[in-house]
């Protein structure tokens, strides 16, 4: 059987608690998914889904 880190916990625990979802989808985003969250607002498959916007 496979422990969960703490830190992976932690982050789940926050996802649920503030509902931190993709907007595009609606599925809480994942301990891995956190860099692209902050920089797309986005989980990892409708990041890579979605084109990044070119200003």
């Amino acid at each position: 059987m496979q422990t969960v880190p703490e830190q992976e916990r932690e982050w789940n625990r926050l996802a649920r608690a503030e509902n931190r979802r993709c907007p595009a989808c609606g599925e809480l985003i994942r301990f891995d998914e956190q860099e692209i969250f902050k920089k797309r607002n986005l989980c990892t498959y409708c990041a890579e889904m979605i084109p990044e916007k070119k200003d």
